[in-house]
């Protein structure tokens, strides 16, 4: 597929890293929490006066125990709401930073939530992700993660992520219900770009207990191949790749599933009806008749 329209999302999540993060203790303050949050998504705590407001200064930033006798609730649930992060982790009530969203078998509420994230707005300002890994082995999960940009402190666009995870990606029927997902990311302009990845890198933060990392002029530190996801829509090989294949029957359902939600209009990335339903017609026929 046409890589030109993600090139702007790939300069962002290029920059982007993460490692994995001690939780909380029981000691730690809420003020270094919020420091961390901002500053894991770029924002270094001096910038965070004059990009977040709120009434705090420089000042502020250079003592925990000043910066606690200033951050109000109000201050604090807009941190949380910039970078989609949970109130209770801030607080030191939950390890739990970032909430996680399960679309498997609901494809229409998917749709309906990436709808939300667009508004109104003309220009597209949220990419995709799908972290899958390497080697996958029933119930490996796959993970399709949402970038939306929230805004910028000099030429460094800042943005929050959706995480969406459960998906089995060996699972021939959570493999369908994500290609409907891809697909409608497509429709709205959308691409996802896709990587194998370790498992190990995927369990960091599949369960939204990490923190997504700024590292400046470096990059996205999880080392993978890349690939294009979307095209699980379009091609019927790469679609039933790695599922658990057993007599054909998964193969068979997969396809099957495919085409019921295409039917339902899910794979459409297009306004009108494309000839990529007839190639996963016939390869399912062609499966049948082995």
């Amino acid at each position: 597929m046409v890589l030109g329209e993600i090139e702007a999302g790939l300069s962002i999540w290029d920059r982007v890293s993460r490692w994995w993060k001690k939780q909380p203790e029981e000691e730690e303050l809420i003020a270094e929490r919020f420091l961390n949050l901002f500053e894991s998504h770029g924002v270094h705590k001096n910038q965070i006066p004059r990009f977040f407001g709120h009434d705090l200064s420089i000042s502020d930033m250079q003592s925990l125990d000043q910066l606690t006798l200033k951050l109000t609730e109000s201050a604090l649930d807009d941190a949380c709401e910039l970078f989609n992060a949970n109130r209770s982790w801030v607080d030191g009530a939950s390890g739990k930073i970032y909430p996680t969203y399960n679309f498997y078998k609901r494809p229409a509420v998917f749709k309906d939530f990436v709808l939300s994230l667009l508004g109104d707005r003309k220009d597209i300002f949220l990419y995709a992700f799908l972290l899958v890994p390497r080697k996958c082995e029933y119930p490996d999960e796959a993970l399709l993660v949402i970038q939306e940009k929230v805004g910028a402190v000099g030429d460094n666009e800042i943005s929050r992520f959706y995480l969406c995870n459960d998906w089995s990606f060996c699972y021939w029927k959570a493999r369908a219900d994500l290609t409907a997902c891809l697909a409608i990311l497509a429709k709205q302009g959308i691409y996802t770009k896709g990587v194998y990845v370790d498992g190990d890198s995927l369990d960091e933060i599949q369960g939204g207990e990490t923190l997504l990392s700024w590292c400046g002029e470096g990059a996205w530190k999880v080392k993978g191949e890349w690939w294009d996801a979307e095209d699980m829509v379009y091609l019927p090989d790469l679609y039933l790749q790695g599922l658990n294949h057993r007599d054909g029957y998964s193969y068979a359902s997969a396809l099957s599933r495919w085409l019921d939600l295409c039917d339902k209009g899910f794979m459409s990335t297009k306004p009108y009806p494309e000839p990529y339903r007839d190639v996963f017609k016939e390869r399912l026929e062609k499966l049948r008749a082995e």
